[in-house]
């Protein structure tokens, strides 16, 4: 009976050994899965910052790209406002010359300063229109004299 007792005991203890070992290796594969895990949320987080630090970059850039917008077309009017004072300043002339009429000597003198104005406008819309990109930048025509 006794010899009995001691093969139940050692099956019993045999059964035990598996069933822990078996315990130990379900275990194993579940802290190496939330090892994981963590591994993933360290690696989400860090995808957040980034895309958070992109985003307010890319604001910042829309931001700045709107006020380079902005100034290139203020730019832009000006210079066609400045465009047009040489053409109004040659139509007054010749309003104002055309109703002169009282000496020929004057006449050939407003009409000699009216040939070379219109001459100087003819140059100036001649001339290629400076475009630059930096937004500090000079034009290159006053570049010289800046440095």
């Amino acid at each position: 009976m006794k010899e009995l007792y001691e093969r139940k005991v050692l099956e019993l203890k045999s059964k035990l050994a598996a069933a822990e070992n078996t315990h130990t290796l379900e275990k194993k594969p579940k802290q190496s899965v939330t090892e994981g895990d963590r591994q993933l949320e360290k690696e989400k987080d860090i995808l957040r910052k980034e895309l958070q630090a992109l985003k307010k970059e890319n604001k910042l850039l829309k931001e700045n790209n709107a006020v380079a917008n902005r100034k290139k077309e203020h730019y832009a009017c000006e210079i066609k406002r400045l465009n047009k004072v040489p053409d109004q300043v040659l139509q007054d002339a010749l309003t104002i010359g055309s109703s002169l009429h009282s000496e020929d000597l004057g006449k050939c003198k407003c009409r000699g300063s009216h040939a070379e104005m219109r001459t100087e406008v003819e140059c100036h819309k001649q001339q290629p229109d400076y475009q630059w990109n930096a937004l500090n930048q000079l034009p290159p025509h006053v570049q010289h004299k800046a440095h």
